[in-house]
């Protein structure tokens, strides 16, 4: 997964949205959603058509897992999943992430470190 210090939305993908249950699938449709959500298009700085994502955005629940199994309190976040297959990338997103934790930045050494507010 990736830290986007600029996007504010966490992305996911669309087998991510199956794996957790927020997406099903209909054989008459296809994919469904299974919660409420707002369908946006997201792109990133190059704003072509060919750079937008159809995306079903909902608010979840998250928690973030560090390298050695240390878990953070459970917190909302507002997700989008892809749902375009092709999407592989996961992005972690700035919006409620900052009211949550201390984020710390340190590109020489590239190093991030999350520390939770209490």
């Amino acid at each position: 997964m990736f830290l986007d210090t600029g996007g504010g939305l966490t992305i996911l993908t669309l087998i991510d949205g199956l794996r957790l249950g927020y997406i099903g699938i209909r054989e008459d449709v296809g994919f469904a959603m299974k919660v409420k959500h707002a369908m946006h298009e997201v792109t990133g700085i190059a704003r072509r058509k060919e750079c937008r994502i159809p995306t079903a955005i909902l608010k979840t629940k998250a928690r973030l897992i560090d390298e050695y199994g240390n878990s953070s309190k459970e917190f909302n976040i507002w997700t989008g999943f892809t749902l375009n297959h092709e999407n592989k990338y996961r992005i972690f997103g700035m919006k409620n992430a900052l009211e949550n934790f201390k984020i710390r930045l340190d590109p020489k050494a590239n190093m991030i470190t999350i520390t939770e507010y209490p």
